[in-house]
Protein backbone atom coordinates (compact mmCIF):
# COMPACT_ATOMS: atom_id res chain seq x y z
CA UNK A 1 0.00 0.00 0.00
CA UNK A 2 1.25 3.48 -0.80
CA UNK A 3 2.38 5.32 2.32
CA UNK A 4 1.97 9.10 2.54
CA UNK A 5 4.57 11.17 4.37
CA UNK A 6 4.04 14.72 5.59
CA UNK A 7 4.25 17.71 3.29
CA UNK A 8 7.57 19.00 2.04
CA UNK A 9 6.22 22.41 2.98
CA UNK A 10 2.98 24.33 2.83
CA UNK A 11 2.25 28.02 2.64
CA UNK A 12 0.76 29.20 5.96
CA UNK A 13 -3.00 29.33 6.37
CA UNK A 14 -4.73 32.55 5.35
CA UNK A 15 -5.04 35.01 8.18
CA UNK A 16 -8.19 36.86 9.18
CA UNK A 17 -9.65 39.01 6.44
CA UNK A 18 -9.23 42.75 6.61
CA UNK A 19 -12.06 45.21 6.22
CA UNK A 20 -12.79 47.60 3.38
CA UNK A 21 -10.01 50.03 2.50
CA UNK A 22 -9.79 53.43 0.84
CA UNK A 23 -7.22 55.10 -1.38
CA UNK A 24 -5.84 57.76 0.94
CA UNK A 25 -2.20 57.75 2.07
CA UNK A 26 0.53 60.04 3.30
CA UNK A 27 3.43 61.02 1.08
CA UNK A 28 6.91 59.52 1.02
CA UNK A 29 10.40 59.76 -0.41
CA UNK A 30 12.19 57.68 -3.06
CA UNK A 31 15.97 57.18 -3.22
CA UNK A 32 18.00 55.52 -5.99
CA UNK A 33 20.49 52.96 -4.64
CA UNK A 34 23.96 52.12 -6.03
CA UNK A 35 22.93 48.59 -7.11
CA UNK A 36 20.24 49.93 -9.43
CA UNK A 37 17.35 49.32 -7.05
CA UNK A 38 15.47 52.06 -5.25
CA UNK A 39 14.07 52.58 -1.79
CA UNK A 40 10.90 54.29 -0.67
CA UNK A 41 9.91 55.42 2.79
CA UNK A 42 6.60 56.86 3.86
CA UNK A 43 3.69 56.44 6.26
CA UNK A 44 0.23 55.04 5.80
CA UNK A 45 -2.62 57.53 5.72
CA UNK A 46 -5.49 57.80 8.16
CA UNK A 47 -7.20 54.88 6.40
CA UNK A 48 -4.20 52.60 7.00
CA UNK A 49 -3.01 52.36 3.40
CA UNK A 50 0.05 53.66 1.56
CA UNK A 51 0.44 54.01 -2.22
CA UNK A 52 4.04 53.30 -3.21
CA UNK A 53 5.06 54.79 -6.60
CA UNK A 54 7.06 52.50 -8.88
CA UNK A 55 8.66 53.74 -12.08
CA UNK A 56 9.43 50.96 -14.55
CA UNK A 57 12.29 52.15 -16.73
CA UNK A 58 12.02 49.77 -19.71
CA UNK A 59 9.45 47.63 -21.48
CA UNK A 60 9.32 43.88 -20.79
CA UNK A 61 10.34 44.26 -17.17
CA UNK A 62 9.87 42.26 -13.98
CA UNK A 63 9.66 43.97 -10.59
CA UNK A 64 9.97 42.81 -7.00
CA UNK A 65 8.85 45.09 -4.18
CA UNK A 66 9.53 44.15 -0.56
CA UNK A 67 7.87 46.32 2.07
CA UNK A 68 8.62 46.22 5.80
CA UNK A 69 7.26 47.86 8.94
CA UNK A 70 10.29 48.81 11.03
CA UNK A 71 8.15 48.72 14.18
CA UNK A 72 7.55 44.98 13.66
CA UNK A 73 3.81 45.38 13.12
CA UNK A 74 1.65 43.73 10.49
CA UNK A 75 1.11 44.67 6.86
CA UNK A 76 0.17 43.21 3.48
CA UNK A 77 -0.10 44.09 -0.22
CA UNK A 78 -3.58 45.00 -1.43
CA UNK A 79 -3.28 46.21 -5.03
CA UNK A 80 -0.78 46.63 -7.83
CA UNK A 81 -1.99 49.21 -10.36
CA UNK A 82 -0.67 49.60 -13.89
CA UNK A 83 -0.03 52.83 -15.79
CA UNK A 84 -3.75 53.18 -16.58
CA UNK A 85 -4.89 52.64 -13.01
CA UNK A 86 -6.06 49.07 -13.68
CA UNK A 87 -5.49 46.66 -10.80
CA UNK A 88 -3.12 43.97 -12.03
CA UNK A 89 -3.28 42.46 -8.55
CA UNK A 90 -6.44 42.78 -6.45
CA UNK A 91 -6.32 41.13 -3.02
CA UNK A 92 -10.09 40.63 -2.91
CA UNK A 93 -9.97 38.56 -6.09
CA UNK A 94 -7.56 36.07 -4.55
CA UNK A 95 -8.03 36.16 -0.78
CA UNK A 96 -10.90 33.66 -0.53
CA UNK A 97 -10.21 32.00 -3.85
CA UNK A 98 -9.46 28.26 -4.08
CA UNK A 99 -6.52 29.27 -6.30
CA UNK A 100 -3.22 30.55 -4.92
CA UNK A 101 -1.23 33.26 -6.71
CA UNK A 102 0.97 35.05 -4.14
CA UNK A 103 1.53 35.27 -0.38
CA UNK A 104 1.83 39.06 -0.68
CA UNK A 105 -1.90 39.60 -0.06
CA UNK A 106 -1.92 37.80 3.30
CA UNK A 107 -1.17 39.36 6.67
CA UNK A 108 1.69 37.35 8.17
CA UNK A 109 4.20 39.70 9.80
CA UNK A 110 6.09 42.92 9.09
CA UNK A 111 7.20 41.91 5.57
CA UNK A 112 5.26 41.63 2.30
CA UNK A 113 6.90 40.78 -1.03
CA UNK A 114 5.32 41.18 -4.45
CA UNK A 115 7.05 39.76 -7.55
CA UNK A 116 5.25 40.77 -10.76
CA UNK A 117 4.37 39.28 -13.10
CA UNK A 118 3.82 35.96 -11.35
CA UNK A 119 2.70 34.06 -14.45
CA UNK A 120 3.57 34.45 -18.11
CA UNK A 121 -0.10 35.21 -18.80
CA UNK A 122 0.06 38.23 -16.46
CA UNK A 123 2.28 39.99 -18.99
CA UNK A 124 5.61 41.73 -18.63
CA UNK A 125 5.57 45.33 -17.43
CA UNK A 126 5.83 48.26 -19.82
CA UNK A 127 7.77 51.44 -19.18
CA UNK A 128 5.76 53.80 -17.03
CA UNK A 129 4.50 54.60 -13.55
CA UNK A 130 2.81 51.99 -11.38
CA UNK A 131 1.41 51.96 -7.84
CA UNK A 132 1.69 49.28 -5.15
CA UNK A 133 -0.91 49.71 -2.41
CA UNK A 134 -0.10 48.25 1.01
CA UNK A 135 -2.09 48.16 4.23
CA UNK A 136 -0.85 48.49 7.80
CA UNK A 137 -2.98 46.66 10.36
CA UNK A 138 -2.97 45.75 14.06
CA UNK A 139 -3.11 42.30 15.65
CA UNK A 140 -6.89 42.28 15.24
CA UNK A 141 -6.44 43.03 11.51
CA UNK A 142 -7.94 46.48 11.77
CA UNK A 143 -6.34 49.21 9.68
CA UNK A 144 -3.82 51.47 11.41
CA UNK A 145 -2.96 54.93 10.15
CA UNK A 146 0.25 56.97 10.34
CA UNK A 147 2.54 53.89 10.36
CA UNK A 148 6.04 54.27 8.82
CA UNK A 149 7.01 51.69 6.20
CA UNK A 150 10.06 51.14 4.03
CA UNK A 151 10.13 49.54 0.58
CA UNK A 152 12.89 48.16 -1.65
CA UNK A 153 12.08 48.14 -5.36
CA UNK A 154 14.09 46.01 -7.80
CA UNK A 155 13.47 45.56 -11.51
CA UNK A 156 15.07 43.88 -14.50
CA UNK A 157 14.31 43.37 -18.17
CA UNK A 158 13.12 39.86 -18.99
CA UNK A 159 14.89 38.93 -22.22
CA UNK A 160 13.65 35.33 -22.38
CA UNK A 161 10.99 33.99 -19.95
CA UNK A 162 12.05 30.42 -20.73
CA UNK A 163 15.58 30.61 -19.38
CA UNK A 164 17.74 32.37 -16.79
CA UNK A 165 20.40 31.97 -14.11
CA UNK A 166 19.68 31.51 -10.42
CA UNK A 167 22.37 32.11 -7.81
CA UNK A 168 22.17 29.93 -4.70
CA UNK A 169 24.21 30.06 -1.51
CA UNK A 170 24.05 26.86 0.53
CA UNK A 171 24.80 27.77 4.14
CA UNK A 172 25.53 25.03 6.67
CA UNK A 173 24.35 25.72 10.21
CA UNK A 174 27.09 25.73 12.84
CA UNK A 175 29.28 22.61 12.69
CA UNK A 176 27.57 20.85 9.78
CA UNK A 177 30.09 21.90 7.11
CA UNK A 178 32.66 19.76 8.96
CA UNK A 179 30.41 16.68 8.93
CA UNK A 180 31.36 14.64 5.83
CA UNK A 181 28.12 12.67 5.92
CA UNK A 182 26.12 15.88 5.59
CA UNK A 183 28.38 17.86 3.24
CA UNK A 184 28.90 14.95 0.83
CA UNK A 185 25.17 14.30 0.59
CA UNK A 186 24.31 17.98 0.18
CA UNK A 187 26.80 18.49 -2.62
CA UNK A 188 25.54 15.38 -4.42
CA UNK A 189 21.98 16.57 -3.88
CA UNK A 190 22.78 19.98 -5.35
CA UNK A 191 24.18 18.38 -8.50
CA UNK A 192 20.94 16.45 -8.91
CA UNK A 193 18.94 19.61 -8.16
CA UNK A 194 20.79 21.38 -10.98
CA UNK A 195 19.59 18.69 -13.39
CA UNK A 196 15.98 19.13 -12.26
CA UNK A 197 16.03 22.90 -12.77
CA UNK A 198 17.96 22.69 -16.05
CA UNK A 199 14.89 21.07 -17.61
CA UNK A 200 12.97 24.31 -16.95
CA UNK A 201 15.67 26.55 -18.45
CA UNK A 202 16.98 27.65 -15.05
CA UNK A 203 20.76 27.31 -14.76
CA UNK A 204 22.09 27.30 -11.20
CA UNK A 205 25.26 28.86 -9.85
CA UNK A 206 25.94 27.50 -6.35
CA UNK A 207 28.45 28.36 -3.65
CA UNK A 208 28.87 26.90 -0.17
CA UNK A 209 29.50 28.59 3.15
CA UNK A 210 28.52 28.42 6.82
CA UNK A 211 26.03 30.43 8.85
CA UNK A 212 26.33 31.10 12.57
CA UNK A 213 22.98 29.67 13.65
CA UNK A 214 21.97 26.68 15.76
CA UNK A 215 21.42 23.53 13.61
CA UNK A 216 18.07 23.22 15.37
CA UNK A 217 16.40 25.60 12.94
CA UNK A 218 13.19 27.49 13.73
CA UNK A 219 10.27 27.73 11.33
CA UNK A 220 11.53 29.62 8.29
CA UNK A 221 8.61 31.97 8.88
CA UNK A 222 9.07 33.88 11.19
CA UNK A 223 12.71 32.77 11.04
CA UNK A 224 15.38 34.42 13.19
CA UNK A 225 17.75 37.37 13.48
CA UNK A 226 20.69 35.22 12.32
CA UNK A 227 19.11 34.87 8.89
CA UNK A 228 18.77 38.63 8.52
CA UNK A 229 22.36 39.26 9.63
CA UNK A 230 23.64 36.68 7.14
CA UNK A 231 21.62 38.14 4.28
CA UNK A 232 22.85 41.66 5.02
CA UNK A 233 26.36 40.50 4.13
CA UNK A 234 25.41 39.27 0.64
CA UNK A 235 26.64 41.33 -2.28
CA UNK A 236 24.55 39.65 -5.00
CA UNK A 237 20.96 38.53 -5.51
CA UNK A 238 21.21 35.03 -4.07
CA UNK A 239 18.65 32.64 -2.63
CA UNK A 240 19.88 31.31 0.72
CA UNK A 241 19.39 27.64 1.56
CA UNK A 242 20.22 26.84 5.18
CA UNK A 243 21.06 23.21 6.01
CA UNK A 244 20.15 22.27 9.57
CA UNK A 245 19.35 19.24 11.70
CA UNK A 246 15.59 19.69 12.12
CA UNK A 247 13.14 22.52 11.51
CA UNK A 248 10.99 23.51 14.50
CA UNK A 249 11.97 20.16 16.05
CA UNK A 250 9.65 18.44 13.56
CA UNK A 251 11.06 15.07 12.54
CA UNK A 252 8.74 14.92 9.51
CA UNK A 253 9.36 18.38 8.08
CA UNK A 254 11.78 18.07 5.18
CA UNK A 255 12.11 21.75 4.38
CA UNK A 256 10.37 25.11 4.53
CA UNK A 257 10.49 28.31 2.48
CA UNK A 258 10.36 31.79 4.00
CA UNK A 259 7.76 33.01 1.52
CA UNK A 260 5.87 32.43 -1.73
CA UNK A 261 7.61 34.30 -3.22
CA UNK A 262 10.59 34.88 -0.97
CA UNK A 263 12.26 38.26 -0.61
CA UNK A 264 15.58 39.32 -2.10
CA UNK A 265 16.17 41.65 0.84
CA UNK A 266 17.45 40.98 4.34
CA UNK A 267 14.81 39.79 6.77
CA UNK A 268 14.37 37.17 9.46
CA UNK A 269 12.79 34.83 6.90
CA UNK A 270 14.75 35.45 3.71
CA UNK A 271 15.86 31.81 3.57
CA UNK A 272 14.87 28.29 2.67
CA UNK A 273 15.46 25.83 5.52
CA UNK A 274 16.24 22.15 4.87
CA UNK A 275 16.51 19.30 7.40
CA UNK A 276 19.27 16.85 6.55
CA UNK A 277 18.12 14.45 9.29
CA UNK A 278 14.62 14.11 7.86
CA UNK A 279 15.98 13.57 4.37
CA UNK A 280 18.52 10.99 5.57
CA UNK A 281 15.88 8.88 7.29
CA UNK A 282 15.90 6.92 10.51
CA UNK A 283 19.43 5.52 10.14
CA UNK A 284 21.03 8.95 9.69
CA UNK A 285 22.91 7.74 6.63
CA UNK A 286 22.32 8.80 3.04
CA UNK A 287 21.38 6.12 0.54
CA UNK A 288 21.03 7.06 -3.12
CA UNK A 289 17.29 7.36 -2.53
CA UNK A 290 17.90 9.69 0.42
CA UNK A 291 20.15 11.90 -1.71
CA UNK A 292 17.36 12.05 -4.29
CA UNK A 293 14.93 13.08 -1.55
CA UNK A 294 17.33 15.79 -0.41
CA UNK A 295 17.72 17.07 -3.98
CA UNK A 296 13.97 17.13 -4.55
CA UNK A 297 13.40 18.84 -1.19
CA UNK A 298 15.85 21.64 -2.00
CA UNK A 299 14.37 22.02 -5.48
CA UNK A 300 10.80 21.97 -4.11
CA UNK A 301 11.37 24.50 -1.34
CA UNK A 302 13.32 26.90 -3.52
CA UNK A 303 10.48 26.45 -6.02
CA UNK A 304 8.20 27.95 -3.35
CA UNK A 305 10.68 30.78 -2.83
CA UNK A 306 10.57 31.50 -6.56
CA UNK A 307 6.79 31.81 -6.38
CA UNK A 308 5.37 28.34 -7.04
CA UNK A 309 2.62 26.77 -4.95
CA UNK A 310 1.66 23.13 -4.65
CA UNK A 311 -0.46 22.27 -7.71
CA UNK A 312 -3.01 20.91 -5.24
CA UNK A 313 -3.15 21.17 -1.46
CA UNK A 314 -3.68 18.22 0.84
CA UNK A 315 -7.48 18.17 1.15
CA UNK A 316 -7.96 18.53 -2.62
CA UNK A 317 -10.01 21.74 -2.48
CA UNK A 318 -7.27 24.28 -3.26
CA UNK A 319 -4.98 24.57 -6.28
CA UNK A 320 -2.34 26.82 -7.76
CA UNK A 321 -3.41 29.55 -10.19
CA UNK A 322 -1.79 27.90 -13.22
CA UNK A 323 -3.86 26.65 -16.15
CA UNK A 324 -1.69 23.66 -17.07
CA UNK A 325 -1.65 21.86 -13.71
CA UNK A 326 -4.63 19.53 -13.34
CA UNK A 327 -7.44 20.59 -11.00
CA UNK A 328 -7.81 17.14 -9.40
CA UNK A 329 -10.23 16.58 -6.52
CA UNK A 330 -9.28 13.34 -4.78
CA UNK A 331 -6.16 11.65 -3.46
CA UNK A 332 -6.15 8.93 -6.10
CA UNK A 333 -6.77 11.35 -8.99
CA UNK A 334 -4.15 13.84 -7.75
CA UNK A 335 -1.50 11.20 -7.21
CA UNK A 336 -2.23 9.77 -10.66
CA UNK A 337 -2.17 13.12 -12.50
CA UNK A 338 0.28 15.16 -10.42
CA UNK A 339 2.22 12.69 -8.29
CA UNK A 340 5.40 13.10 -10.35
CA UNK A 341 5.32 16.89 -10.13
CA UNK A 342 8.15 18.53 -8.19
CA UNK A 343 5.69 20.75 -6.32
CA UNK A 344 3.30 17.96 -5.29
CA UNK A 345 2.56 18.53 -1.58
CA UNK A 346 3.91 15.26 -0.20
CA UNK A 347 6.23 12.39 -1.13
CA UNK A 348 4.56 9.22 -2.40
CA UNK A 349 6.39 6.27 -0.92
CA UNK A 350 5.96 2.52 -1.18
CA UNK A 351 8.12 2.01 1.91
CA UNK A 352 9.90 4.28 4.39
CA UNK A 353 12.98 4.24 2.15
CA UNK A 354 11.47 3.90 -1.33
CA UNK A 355 9.69 6.95 -2.71
CA UNK A 356 8.55 7.82 -6.21
CA UNK A 357 10.57 10.41 -8.10
CA UNK A 358 8.94 13.84 -8.19
CA UNK A 359 10.81 16.11 -10.62
CA UNK A 360 8.39 17.18 -13.36
CA UNK A 361 7.29 20.78 -13.87
CA UNK A 362 4.71 22.18 -16.27
CA UNK A 363 5.44 24.92 -18.78
CA UNK A 364 3.60 27.47 -16.65
CA UNK A 365 5.40 26.39 -13.49
CA UNK A 366 8.70 26.90 -15.32
CA UNK A 367 7.38 30.33 -16.34
CA UNK A 368 6.82 31.31 -12.70
CA UNK A 369 10.38 30.33 -11.86
CA UNK A 370 11.89 32.26 -14.74
CA UNK A 371 9.87 35.38 -13.91
CA UNK A 372 11.23 35.55 -10.37
CA UNK A 373 13.43 38.63 -10.18
CA UNK A 374 16.44 36.63 -8.97
CA UNK A 375 16.42 34.37 -12.04
CA UNK A 376 18.32 36.68 -14.40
Amino acid sequence: MTMLLLLLACAPENEAKKGDSFQESAGGDSVELPDGSSSYSGSSGRDGTLQIPIHIEKDNSVVQVSVVRPDGGLLSTEYFYDTDGTALLDWEEWYDSPYSLTDAIYVYDNLTTTNWPVRIEDGLLKEGDYILSVATVNKNYNYQGDIPVEATIMQRVEKDPTEGKLKIVVAYATGLAEDPVVSTAVEAGVERWKEIYAATGVAMEVRYTSIDVDPALPDSAPGQDGYKSFYEELTEKEVVVVIGDLIANDRWLYGEAGGVPGALVASNRSVVGVSWITCAGADGEFSSGDVEMLAETMAHEVGHYLGMYHPVEDGYEYWDALSDTVECKSQSACEDKLGKNLMFPYPICETQTRCNQQTELSENQAGVMNLYLGVE
